[in-house]
């Protein structure tokens, strides 16, 4: 398996995991469009936004490219973060332990496509994120969590092969054929859940309801507690499902790797972007002339 990481340019704007083409939870705000779309067009607008941040802020998003490593084979986008100040993630009103602290910037979430679930790329792109935090001298980053239910019982049962076989209720007390017939079926905790992708345990598909802004918190992107919590995030503001969790920047995170400088520099690759040091904007120059063309 060949995994690589590149930063979102306006080159490659389109070149990102599907589902995070077409997600706008976290960068309108409520009651703009309907539903779980922004528009009758959500991949538009998420390159309209994607622009904007990229010509104004600089870097906000990372891909995560899978291939198999074999000759003639292309990578795909099989994972996507973005990251970016809270004015630019409108969608952050929604949340009830909104706002953010104004020295943060927020990471939404991680997009990962279901055939490459487990490969830990939510792990490696949020490292690359805490890197590039630390580079561009930002203080802390904050992430919006969703309490899972059933946590403790479902890591049992995907531990223990055996753990919930079948009962042989003849064993011991023998019962009538027609009773357990008619007793209502017993559904494991595992059963029950609707979606669990893996350790990653992200969001549902969307349904209707008749309350579209609860329907729009039930199933947002979002990450789990897990993941936050074994990349060194701590909860500033907690509640029964949506805590609020926060990274100093310069202390110890995950164990699953830092980049070096030089690594991270070629993750960004070669345009020199716009982008915010410390909050302000620097005086890098920019050499990508299709910003400019789109926005000048």
């Amino acid at each position: 398996m060949d995994i690589s990481i590149r930063a979102i340019t306006p080159q490659c704007s389109a070149d990102i995991e599907a589902s995070a083409s077409t997600s706008t939870f976290w960068e309108f705000p409520a009651g703009y469009g309907n539903g779980h779309q922004s528009s009758d067009d959500p991949s538009f607008d998420k390159q309209i936004w994607l622009q904007k941040v990229l010509m104004e802020w600089g870097i906000c998003g990372y891909t995560a490219f899978v291939g198999t490593g074999d000759a003639g084979t292309r990578k795909v986008p099989a994972a996507t973060v973005f990251f970016a100040p809270a004015r630019y993630m409108q969608g952050i009103e929604k949340l009830p332990t909104a706002p953010i602290s104004p020295d943060a910037i927020l990471l939404s979430t991680v997009h990962v496509a279901l055939p490459y679930m487990g490969l830990y790329l939510e792990h490696q792109l949020i490292d690359t994120v805490i890197t590039e935090a630390h580079r561009r001298g930002i203080k802390a980053i904050e992430s919006f969590a969703r309490v899972e239910e059933l946590d403790e019982e479902l890591m049992h049962q995907l531990e223990g092969a055996g753990a919930f076989e079948a009962r042989d209720l003849s064993a011991s007390n023998p019962v009538d054929d027609t009773a357990v017939e008619k007793a209502p079926k017993e559904h494991s905790a595992l059963e029950s859940l609707k979606y669990v992708p893996e350790s990653y345990r992200g969001w549902e598909a969307g349904t209707e309801t008749p309350d579209p802004d609860e329907d729009v918190l039930d199933y947002a992107p979002m990450l789990s507690e897990d993941i936050l919590e074994a990349e060194g995030f701590k909860v500033v503001r907690n509640h029964s499902t949506f805590p609020r969790y926060r990274l100093e920047i310069g202390g110890s995170h995950s164990l699953f790797g830092d980049f070096a400088e030089e690594d991270h520099v070629q993750v960004n690759g070669p345009e020199r972007l716009s982008t915010v040091i410390g909050g302000k904007q620097a005086s890098r120059p920019v050499g990508n002339l299709l910003m400019r063309k789109l926005f000048l």
